[in-house]
C-alpha cells in the first residue's frame, strides 16, 4: 500500500508523549514516563524497536559531548516520534551514569534543536513545531536557507559533531545509511544519528 494508506495505521506521535500516558503518580521524570509506558506495553515488537532506538540515542550521548549534539526537528511524524525517543534515551543515559540528582531535577532533554523553515511549509506545521519546542523546553535555532548552506553556517557557528535525524529506510536519502553514518562527501562533516532507521508505518499495522 502507499505511504498515505500506511499513515492511517500509524498511531499519533503522542503514543510516546508524556502528556498522553496514564501512569502511576510516582513516575515523575518525563523520560521515565515514556520508558515505563513502553515497557508496560504488551506489544513485543514495539518494545524491541524502542529498545534498539533508545540504545542508539544513549550511545550518541556517550560518544559525543552534549553541547556538540543537535536534533533536526521538522514537526513531522518521524521527527516527533524521534523527539520522544530522545527524551527517553536521555533519561536512560542519565540513569546509567548514576546521575540520580539530575534525573529528579531535569524536566526535559534541553537538546539543541534546529528547524529548517521553508516558505512552502504549511502554517500548521510551523505552529506545531514552535509549540512543541516550547512545551519541551528545546533551545531552538531556526534556519531559513537551503539545508546544505544552513548546515555549513550552523557548523561554523558552533561545534556540532552529531545530529539526530528522523530518517527511515525507504526515505530517498536513506540509501546506504546506518544508525551512525558520516555525512556525504561534499557536505559539512558531522555524524548522522538515525535511531528510527528501521522503523516503518507497516510496523504499526
Amino acid at each position: 500500500s502507499s505511504n498515505a494508506d500506511e499513515s492511517r495505521l500509524l498511531p499519533s506521535p503522542q503514543l510516546l508523549s508524556s502528556q498522553s500516558l496514564l501512569l502511576p503518580p510516582q513516575v515523575a521524570s518525563p523520560g521515565m514516563e515514556i520508558d515505563a509506558a513502553v515497557r508496560a506495553s504488551s506489544d513485543a515488537r514495539l518494545r524491541t524497536k524502542y529498545d534498539n532506538a533508545v540504545y542508539v540515542v544513549q550511545r550518541a550521548f556517550a560518544l559525543y559531548p552534549f553541547g556538540e549534539i543537535a536534533f533536526s526537528f521538522n514537526g513531522g511524524k518521524d521527527s516527533t516520534v524521534l523527539l520522544h525517543l530522545i527524551r527517553a534515551g536521555y533519561y536512560l543515559h542519565k540513569t546509567s551514569c548514576g546521575d540520580e540528582a539530575q534525573i529528579n531535577t531535569v524536566q526535559n532533554c534541553p537538546l539543541r534543536t534546529i528547524y529548517f523553515e521553508t516558505p512552502c511549509a504549511f502554517p500548521e506545521i510551523n505552529s506545531f513545531t514552535y509549540e512543541t519546542v516550547s512545551t519541551y523546553g528545546l533551545p531552538l535555532e531556526t534556519i531559513r536557507s537551503d539545508f546544505k548552506s544552513g548546515l555549513e553556517g550552523l557548523l561554523k557557528e558552533k561545534s556540532t559533531k552529531a545530529i539526530f535525524i528522523g530518517t527511515r529506510i525507504g526515505d530517498p536519502n536513506a540509501v546506504g545509511q546506518e544508525q551512525f553514518s558520516p555525512s556525504s562527501p561534499g557536505w559539512p562533516p558531522f555524524m548522522r544519528v538515525n535511531p528510527i532507521l528501521d522503523w516503518s508505518y507497516r510496523f504499526f499495522s
